[in-house]
């Protein structure tokens, strides 16, 4: 009979390195220069740095001390990202400012507050990167000139006077201006003119620098034809003109309101002269696109189905890829009018998240600074705005649907996803008993609007700012603030007329309604701002309130 073996451990390689870690004799790691450690640690995602600080406590003293660490986990604790620029500000000072803003915006409560007179009333206007253009002329064509407006930041003397310029001269004679879009990251402006009627093209493209009005220096072709001539004189006819850009794309949506719609898209810093052209049947349905990103862009129809494109970069073509028309990813279906009721006036708003790093130089100091941190890509909102025509007895309805982006990027390919099978987890339906928010009303998680300043108050309004950021809904609400701010995760149900059916939407918000009331007529939002615009009875413009954050 044997005597039982005795079982033995086997030392190993593995099994050391796995007990240094538990039960580590000297940390090498901590044995490293205080500076080195942080870098080391910066390299962590926010939540892995975040619960490093909380179990080691020579790991917490570290992270305490540093601005650089504590920094990146309040951008991810906020749902913001840091912005592509070169800054050399110190972390403590972003560190600050972070704080102060997140905490302003929380409350709604501005900095501070300007008011600026306008003596110019233009249809065309553009409100991006803490510029505010407007130009004059009643509808367009626009006769000119241009107009701009260099907001105040957190940052300016608030006893400094308020910088603008004007640009006179905008195209060549012989066409008419229809159209603009600002970049102030990228000192662009890009402009769209019909074409002299003895040229064999439609409309020129201009790009110029939003300073000084020059061709812009990165740009190589600086004027560009766009759309074959067929038809009556475009001067004759109605036209409609919608500009988008992110980073080095521009993306234009044409109606001659005679006989073409077309949406294109050119890379405006490459010298190639190829333009990406979406198919002219499906462009002919088109109401209103957004571009997503620097690759994708969402159109919406006429019959409310919204549709997701993906589009190789134009510059390719000088390369010898092969550049296709947009790709059709994705449908995606709005919920069905009652018989009688039609979609009418579609208008869909977007802020891309750019990967272009601003000027680091800004020579004529009418730019504002790069900002320090921006919002998160994945979870911001688009904004859709429309309203519900009944031909039969004439009545309509403003409603607005915030959507979630991100549904729209994980989508199936080539898949048509029906209303009840995508919309109400991933939007929330609002009906208007004033203005509907305009395009500017939207700026990564937050969407302005305005409400009843109160009893016998007509002309005033308090301003309500609903924020989609998720991880807001994940923070309780202090009781002293409890009568002003509240967090929405029960459905809002819609059941009206206008659909045979009862709609539900479902995505959080939390919402902050302003202690004081305003005068203002429409509303803009951009990162820091909020802008409240005044208009008379005929709707001209008189003046704007600036609110500071």
């Amino acid at each position: 009979m044997h005597d039982p073996l005795v079982p033995t451990v086997v030392k190993s390689a593995v099994n050391a390195r796995h007990v240094g870690k538990i039960f580590p004799s000297r940390p090498k790691l901590f044995s490293l220069p205080v500076e080195l450690i942080c870098r080391i640690l910066a390299f962590l995602p926010p939540r892995d740095l975040a619960r490093c600080s909380q179990i080691n406590r020579f790991v917490r003293d570290i992270y305490l001390s540093s601005s650089h660490l504590r920094y990146i986990t309040e951008l991810a604790l906020h749902g913001m990202a840091q912005a592509p620029s070169s800054s050399d500000i110190p972390y403590h000072h972003r560190l600050t400012r972070l704080k102060e803003y997140s905490e302003r915006w929380t409350r709604l409560k501005p900095l501070n507050k300007y008011s600026i007179n306008m003596t110019e009333n233009g249809c065309v206007y553009d409100f991006a990167g803490g510029i505010y253009a407007n130009g004059h002329g009643s509808h367009p064509p626009v006769s000119g000139p241009l107009k701009f407006h260099r907001l105040p930041t957190a940052t300016d003397d608030p006893f400094s006077p308020l910088k603008t310029w004007t640009h006179m001269q905008l195209i060549d004679e012989g066409g008419q201006f229809l159209d603009f879009c600002m970049d102030p990251t990228q000192d662009l402006l890009v402009m769209v003119s019909s074409a002299p009627i003895n040229r064999d093209h439609k409309y020129i493209v201009h790009m110029r620098s939003l300073t000084t009005n020059e061709p812009h220096p990165n740009a190589p072709l600086p004027n560009r034809a766009w759309i074959d001539r067929t038809g009556p004189p475009i001067e004759q006819t109605f036209h409609h003109v919608r500009i988008h850009i992110v980073d080095d794309i521009v993306a234009i949506l044409a109606d001659d309101g005679a006989t073409t719609v077309r949406l294109s898209l050119f890379n405006w810093r490459s010298d190639c002269d190829y333009i990406v052209t979406m198919e002219n049947d499906m462009a002919a349905h088109v109401d209103d696109f957004c571009l997503l990103s620097r690759t994708s862009f969402l159109t919406v129809d006429f019959n409310g189905c919204l549709g997701f494109y993906t589009f190789t970069d134009p510059a390719l073509y000088n390369r010898g890829a092969s550049v296709l028309p947009p790709v059709r990813r994705a449908r995606f279906g709005l919920p069905r009018p009652s018989d009688g009721w039609e979609y009418w006036g579609i208008i869909l708003s977007f802020n891309p998240v750019t990967d272009v790093a601003p000027l680091k130089q800004d020579k004529s100091g009418l730019l504002h600074a790069p900002a320090l941190f921006q919002c998160a890509d994945e979870d911001r909102v688009l904004l859709c705005t429309f309203n519900l025509f009944n031909q039969t007895n004439q009545r309509t309805s403003s409603h607005t649907l915030i959507m979630r982006t991100r549904v729209f990027f994980e989508s199936v390919p080539l898949s048509k996803t029906d209303w009840e099978d995508w919309g109400p987890e991933n939007t929330r339906w609002f009906i208007h008993q004033y203005e509907a928010p305009w395009i500017h009303s939207i700026h990564g998680y937050r969407i302005v609007d305005k409400t009843a300043g109160g009893e016998g108050e007509t002309d005033r309004f308090r301003l309500v700012i609903r924020d989609f950021n998720p991880r807001l809904i994940r923070v309780d609400i202090d009781e002293k603030d409890a009568d002003r701010m509240k967090n929405v995760t029960a459905p809002t149900v819609v059941k009206v007329d206008e659909f045979p059916e009862e709609i539900s939407t479902y995505l959080p918000y939390r919402e902050v309604t302003s202690q004081e009331a305003y005068s203002c007529s429409n509303v803009m939002i951009d990162d820091s701002k909020i802008v409240l615009c005044q208009r008379d009875n005929e709707h001209h413009l008189e003046g704007i309130d600036v609110l500071v954050f």
